[in-house]
């Protein structure tokens, strides 16, 4: 048996001190065998390539840990191509026990496992029910076909962590958890009440379906102390009316929200009912400052949904940064831009201020709603815009535009993106016009 070769970076005396991982990647690529790096209090483990190399260097590097009480961050990474199996995955929950009770922090990615199969990510769950003295974790998991029965075995250790503040599940592409899934995440947040920040994204091809996507909204519920909320169902979901009205109905139970990030993915389909349901239970938010919203292609908001979500500004006036972009095939014409801006000149205390809409080219009427919204907030000091604009209206709307925004002195940053639509006749590339000013009086 051939040899494997270990490598050890060297030990940097420093105190909390967190560790780059996508630069230990790149700069030990090449090598197969576990990396180890002690920077004060945190430790990370990069397990590449070879299951020889993961057995046999798996005990020595934690015992390592064992012997360095101070260490309270740690880090696993399995990267694609290291073909860990059951067995593997046997030897890392027996270590990671060894040293659970001293972690405060735990980030665990595990990437394209196919021998690891859903009983092996099952019993790697279900060993993080040992880290009770938890305040942060992360985890992800990217393509490995994890199922109800992989979830389960991680949602079933939340119930051991109630010292967790802040949590980032990240259910990566084609894990299919399915409606099942779904419901075990949101079971698991009743455990989680001391959580203060949420990071959840259920991506690609997961296929929650609006009965998942109920069972996360009820489970959201419990998480009275929550300050931070991201939350994302990319394409492939399906999470309809019925899933975006449910998240609607659980947001106004989270009366401390500070922060929330909404990211609806292509094709889930949520259409005018359920933008209005989700917006309904947003405008109770009014401790809230950020809220960053992304519509992906045909979730059909409608002229119904945009006038909930225009509506709601009136109830949203602690808010200081918006962001908001909506892919194309959403249902979003020239009329409903126009009611978003006149919806503006609510968010009088709004300082940064970010809209982006895809494919939905806007003449007259359009422009002059974002600026009439616009002039009534004095306190802004950052704007991006990104819109499409008939050709012929060029110069009345940018002129318009810049009339609407030239008095207000707070302004420092501005960045302006008008794409101009050809003509049938013009077979140039669409026309970029392009303002950027960095000082703006």
């Amino acid at each position: 048996m051939e040899e494997e070769d270990n490598y050890q970076l060297e030990e940097i005396q420093q105190t909390n001190c967190l560790i780059d991982l996508n630069s230990l990647i790149e700069e030990y690529y090449s090598q197969d065998s576990i990396k180890q790096t002690i920077l004060g209090k945190a430790s990370s483990f990069i397990i590449k390539k070879k299951i020889l190399s993961f057995i046999d260097n798996l005990n020595q590097q934690f015992e390592s840990l064992l012997h360095d009480n101070n260490v309270e961050e740690l880090s696993v990474t399995i990267l694609s191509g290291d073909n860990i199996d059951y067995q593997s995955a046997s030897f890392l929950c027996d270590n990671l026990l060894l040293v659970s009770y001293q972690i405060k922090k735990f980030t665990l990615h595990i990437q394209s496992q196919e021998n690891l199969g859903q009983e092996g990510i099952l019993q790697i769950g279900q060993s993080l029910q040992f880290f009770q003295n938890l305040h942060e974790l992360k985890i992800q998991f990217d393509f490995n076909n994890m199922r109800e029965i992989g979830i389960s075995g991680i949602c079933q250790s939340f119930q051991n962590l109630q010292n967790l503040q802040k949590l980032t599940l990240i259910v990566g592409w084609n894990n299919m958890i399915g409606p099942q899934g779904g419901k075990y995440i949101g079971n698991s947040f009743k455990f989680l009440q001391n959580l203060k920040e949420l990071n959840l994204q259920i991506c690609q091809l997961n296929n929650i379906q609006s009965e998942g996507a109920k069972s996360v909204a009820k489970g959201i519920r419990y998480l009275s102390n929550l300050q931070r909320l991201d939350i994302s169902f990319l394409a492939g979901n399906s999470i309809g009316q019925k899933g975006a009205k449910n998240l609607g109905k659980a947001l106004q139970c989270l009366t401390q929200l500070q922060s929330l990030s909404i990211n609806i993915g292509l094709q889930n389909n949520i259409n005018n009912f359920g933008t209005q349901g989700l917006f309904q239970g947003i405008k109770k938010l009014q401790n809230l400052y950020i809220l960053h919203l992304q519509f992906g292609s045909f979730n059909n908001l409608g002229l119904l949904g945009v006038q909930e979500i225009a509506n709601s500004f009136q109830n949203l006036q602690n808010i200081i940064d918006l962001s908001f972009i909506i892919d194309k095939f959403n249902s979003i014409g020239n009329r409903e831009v126009q009611i978003l801006g006149y919806g503006l000149k609510y968010l009088i205390n709004m300082k940064y201020f970010s809209f982006t809409i895809d494919e939905v080219y806007i003449d007259f009427d359009g422009i002059q709603g974002i600026s009439d919204g616009m002039k009534s907030l004095k306190n802004l000091k950052s704007v991006i815009i990104i819109i499409q604009i008939e050709i012929f209206m060029k110069n009345q709307i940018i002129q318009i535009y810049f009339d609407s925004i030239s008095k207000n002195s707070q302004l420092s940053h501005l960045i302006c993106d008008f794409k101009q639509q050809k003509s049938k006749k013009q077979k140039s590339k669409v026309i970029r016009k392009c303002v950027r000013l960095v000082e703006f009086r």
